[in-house]
């Protein structure tokens, strides 16, 4: 074959590099261009940031709210202040988050309900003086879908307007606390003094009518006493979706009403300390997702089906203090993730089986009935 002459190979090289000097221009250009377009976002619009500074003057002034504010300044995009979440290309506040920061306010101030772009809106274990939530301002947050006012000091009813939030996901206006066990008085709980207001709800159907898509409800304290049997129908009724259901503490005085049945992906039940009486229901061996039982100090009688004992996801069950109801425990799963087993001070017999040994991801057993016999392996 014929070697190709020197001088255009030379020219051919030129070319090449001319073009891929063209590419690089190309894509510094883009570079350039696309850095351009992302410091170009717009900053936190001006009445949102004024909203939020008057949020922040309705707190008393201490080391928590130093702390806290410390990035709300006038002047300076809110979009970047601590608690705060924009949306990312129209910057509209969607998130305000002071949980636990220890602040203290006379009341819930309704600039807050100015910022009708939250998504989420996060105000729990802070210190409102056992004031009462406002009842008109919470429907203007139609977008929120997590609100949380847990261990607030709120107190009086709680607002219907909550009710109208359709797209609220998690819903959290329970009171913490921590439990502690002594040696022959059972249970014993400690709550934190300085924030002991107590909410009431006189209807749970006005609350959930409208929160279909809801799928966390914790109400641990909150007064619920007037419902009788409405708060189990309401719940079956309107909130299908339901994952977690924790109301300890409500005064609760019904029975555990069958259309409960319906919960068919919860995962958490915790009716706790209340006053709940009738049989035990038979459906909650059915829940193919649950995780948690709490049922401990209520007046449950009946018969509980051994297979609840066998599921496959169950990390607690928890019993205590049902004189009434009854039992035995079944041969337990090698398979078993069972970490706490609780059944003292029931009327539970029979004997302790052998396969109990089976459960290797135990922390808490409590076998405490008269009815019992045998030994532990």
């Amino acid at each position: 074959m014929m070697a190709c002459p020197k001088p255009f190979l030379l020219l051919l090289l030129l070319l090449l590099l001319q073009l891929q000097l063209v590419a690089v221009n190309s894509l510094l250009l883009s570079a350039s261009t696309f850095a351009n377009h992302t410091t170009a976002l717009p900053e936190c619009l001006p009445d949102q940031a004024l909203a939020l500074l008057r949020l922040k003057r309705s707190f008393s002034a201490s080391n928590h709210s130093y702390i806290a504010f410390r990035s709300w300044k006038a002047g300076t995009d809110c979009c970047r202040w601590e608690g705060i979440g924009c949306h990312a290309s129209t910057s509209h506040v969607t998130s305000l988050d002071l949980g636990d920061c220890g602040l203290e306010s006379r009341s819930l101030d309704p600039a807050v309900f100015e910022l009708t772009t939250l998504r989420n809106l996060n105000l729990g274990g802070n210190d409102f003086h056992m004031s009462e939530m406002p009842f008109v301002g919470f429907e203007r947050l139609t977008m929120l879908t997590h609100l949380n006012l847990s261990t607030s000091n709120f107190s009086g009813q709680v607002p219907h307007s909550i009710g109208d939030l359709t797209n609220l996901v998690s819903l959290d206006l329970s009171f913490r606390f921590e439990f502690f066990e002594l040696l022959g008085y059972g249970y014993w709980f400690h709550v934190d003094s300085s924030n002991p207001g107590q909410l009431l709800l006189s209807n749970l159907t006005t609350l959930v009518a409208n929160l279909g898509n809801l799928r966390e409800l914790h109400l641990s304290f909150v007064d619920l006493s007037s419902e009788g049997e409405e708060w189990c129908t309401a719940l079956a009724r309107y909130t299908p979706n339901l994952r977690v259901l924790s109301m300890p503490y409500c005064k609760l005085s019904s029975a555990i009403c069958g259309s409960l049945s319906c919960l068919h992906f919860i995962r958490v039940i915790d009716l706790g300390h209340n006053h709940l009486a009738g049989p035990f229901p038979l459906f909650f061996a059915n829940f193919s997702s649950l995780i948690v039982l709490q049922l401990s100090y209520n007046d449950i009688g009946g018969w509980v089906p051994p297979e609840i004992f066998q599921h496959k996801k169950l990390v607690t069950i928890d019993l205590h203090y049902n004189f009434r109801i009854s039992g035995n425990l079944p041969k337990f799963p090698a398979h078993s993730n069972l970490e706490n087993l609780l059944v003292g001070n029931t009327n539970f017999s029979g004997d302790i089986p052998s396969s109990i040994s089976n459960l290797k991801s135990l922390k808490r057993l409590g076998l405490g009935s008269h009815g019992f016999a045998g030994k532990l392996p």
